[in-house]
């Protein structure tokens, strides 16, 4: 398969795990609210009734957050992977409840500890749900109902079959995975692979940052499989590896979250991700950065891959040289992890302005090395950042105008479940595989074509021509200038090519509203084309939306190009737009073609034929496809005939020799 379409699937697949954790952000919120009240309550009040009512609460926090996140994973897998969602979720759900019934023994990286926990089952049980659905629904499921009238019962029931086949599947593998691992840890209790503690200490750095990247509990999955006893050593006298590795390679929380935060509050332009960097704060400066790693997201996010695991091995390097030249009288204490920076800095040295200092230091240091991840990021968010990707992949070399125009909110995007479909497109189209092709506009009586519309076509991997089945994309995401303006500079080249053969024909070009409407663009378009003879075809509802495009087809009429009014008859046709402007070309809409044999149809037709020859408007009738069609537009007098009856949309390469087949043959269509 074509590499751009395995990029598209990991792509999708990636972009629906971050769905899942973004869409549980308000309930990380909450929990990380209770999370910092609960410790700051036993901080404060150890043996009052609150503090052992926030210890209490944490086993059904933990219960429920098992029952959410499975909920998300699945619904948003199921989405993205066009699959039925509640039976989705109805799937994961039973399966996780199926397989509690397999104890596992504490300490287990299976085993929710304390807090918000993801662990392994809540993101593969709904991942392989959604999987073994999609793959097994079309050979299982069954047909209930007609395909055009099927109740929304009838397309759940005909998952039946299909439910209760990948149920069994995937609670047997489950079970067998877990029981194995259940008898694994029962006599196994952590490795111990016999380096020395400085080297466990990078091990365990290392472990622990990958882990959370994939969006599991990296100290809780680390302590399950490998020994954490050498913690306890001292590195320097009074100073732990436990509280070496808190005071210096994960401030604000794992990744040197404090770091992060700043970084984003600093270098960030993105509106939404600015919102959850400060609504982080206070979550950060305890060290519970929940919400950064699955809010932001850092899971999965391969802008933040190097950073959060680097950083903090960066950090455990520099602070062994510092605790060696400098040396400091540290208190031996255990420092809880949710101790702020500096305070825990201070508490270890007695107030040493030394380690304070070089604490700061770090904390600026890792954010001057995240802030250009940061600024990467906040691009790949932004629309700027799609628009020049887009001109990137069509080789537009010249930076567009319609810059400064593009107005593309990536969150209401993403709310019409819209954005995966945006980076897929722009990651599959290119200057290699976009092709324009031309259908002939065959005059009616000499069956000649001298006049062609320009059509947008892909070229797919297995070698077959399609339409252009993602202009709907494009155009949702504000990028529809940029395909206006490739296409016009395909056909520029095409006309000089045919000029060269001493071949002049009128090329009709479709220009959408967006790019209307952005009269400097239009400028820029009519530039392309000095003395060439081309034609613009706007769809009539161009005109309602903003005083630019009326400006813009004036302009395009003034530079002396002709101006046709597409798919008449389609919509809310009036003829305010014939009598405003001075329409060249009126192309009748294939949907009037179609009622063409019925009176209604005819009158409607012969109506405004005869209207545009008394206006000496040229008519185009589109999607003409029967001998029958073209008899009766003959007898009304229509001009052209564009359709399958004479030819599909040809390449730049068959254009001439359509138009000498016709003149040299007097060719009859087939």
């Amino acid at each position: 398969m074509d590499k751009r379409i395995n990029h598209m699937q990991r792509s999708l697949f990636v972009l629906a795990i971050q769905d899942g954790f973004i869409a549980l952000a308000p309930y990380l919120i909450l929990v990380s609210m209770l999370f910092l009240f609960g410790h700051l309550t036993g901080y404060l009040w150890p043996d009052s009734h609150v503090a052992h009512l926030m210890q209490n609460i944490q086993p059904p926090i933990r219960q429920l957050s098992a029952v959410i996140v499975l909920f998300s994973m699945a619904y948003h897998f199921s989405r993205r992977h066009e699959c039925n969602s509640v039976v989705a979720v109805s799937l994961a759900l039973s399966v996780y409840g199926a397989t509690l019934l397999v104890e596992t023994p504490t300490g287990s990286p299976l085993f929710n500890q304390s807090g918000f926990i993801i662990d392994f089952w809540q993101l593969f049980i709904p991942i392989s749900s959604v999987y073994l659905l999609k793959a097994l629904s079309s050979r299982t499921n069954l047909s209930i109902g007609d395909s055009h009238q099927k109740t929304y019962a009838c397309h759940i029931y005909e998952y039946i079959y299909t439910f209760f086949i990948v149920f069994a599947v995937l609670a047997s593998m489950v079970f067998v995975l877990k029981a194995l691992l259940s008898y694994a840890f029962e006599y196994y209790n952590g490795v111990s692979i016999g380096i020395p503690d400085t080297g466990s200490m990078y091990l365990r750095s290392l472990l622990i940052q990958i882990s959370w990247f994939f969006g599991i509990h990296g100290p809780h999955f680390y302590g399950a499989i490998m020994d954490k006893s050498f913690l306890m050593n001292e590195i320097v006298t009074g100073l732990t590896y436990d509280s070496f590795y808190k005071i210096f390679a994960v401030v604000g929380g794992s990744g040197m979250g404090l770091s992060l935060l700043i970084a984003l509050l600093i270098g960030s332009k993105n509106e939404s991700i600015l919102k959850i960097s400060k609504i982080s704060i206070p979550f950060v400066i305890f060290n519970i950065n929940t919400l950064l790693i699955y809010a932001l997201p850092i899971v999965l996010n391969r802008y933040f891959l190097i950073p959060f695991i680097g950083i903090p091995l960066l950090n455990i390097s520099l602070a062994m040289i510092f605790i060696t030249l400098v040396p400091i009288d540290f208190v031996s204490m255990t420092i809880p992890w949710t101790t702020p920076g500096v305070i825990n800095a201070w508490m270890v040295s007695n107030g040493s302005a030394w380690l304070i200092g070089f604490q700061l230091f770090l904390i600026y240091l890792n954010t001057m090395i995240y802030l250009p991840f940061i600024k990467k990021y906040s691009n790949i968010e932004s629309s700027e950042y799609h628009l020049e990707n887009f001109e990137k992949n069509l080789g537009l070399t010249n930076k567009l105008i319609s810059h400064q125009y593009i107005n593309f909110n990536k969150e209401i995007y993403r709310a019409l479940n819209s954005n995966v479909e945006l980076e897929k497109t722009i990651q599959f189209l290119s200057k290699n595989n976009l092709e324009v092709y031309y259908q002939p506009k065959v005059d009616i009586d000499t069956h000649t074509a001298m006049d062609f519309e320009a059509l947008l076509r892909i070229k797919m991997p297995d070698g077959s021509i399609k339409g252009p089945f993602f202009l709907e994309t494009i155009e949702r995401a504000g990028l529809a200038e940029v395909i206006d303006y490739w296409v016009c500079k395909e056909v520029k080249k095409d006309l000089k090519t045919w000029k060269s053969l001493g071949f002049n024909p009128c090329i009709s070009i479709n220009l959408h509203p967006d790019t209307l409407n952005n009269t400097q663009m239009v400028n820029q378009l009519l530039s392309l084309f000095t003395h060439d003879n081309v034609e613009f075809e706007i769809l009539e509802k161009a005109v309602t939306e903003g005083d630019g495009a009326c400006q813009s087809i004036q302009k395009i009429i003034e530079q002396g190009y002709k101006v046709a009014i597409d798919d008449f008859g389609s919509g809310y046709s009036n003829y305010v737009f014939l009598t405003n402007f001075q329409v060249s070309t009126l192309k009748l809409d294939k949907s009037l073609i179609d009622l063409i044999t019925q009176q209604r149809g005819t009158y409607i037709c012969q109506h405004i034929i005869s209207l545009c020859k008394e206006m000496h408007i040229q008519t185009v009738a589109e999607g003409v496809e029967t001998a029958e069609q073209v008899a009766l537009l003959k007898e009304m007098g229509v001009d052209r005939i564009q359709g399958y009856y004479f030819s599909k949309a040809v390449p730049a390469k068959e254009v001439l020799p359509f138009h000498q087949q016709g003149l040299n043959t007097g060719f009859t269509p087939p």
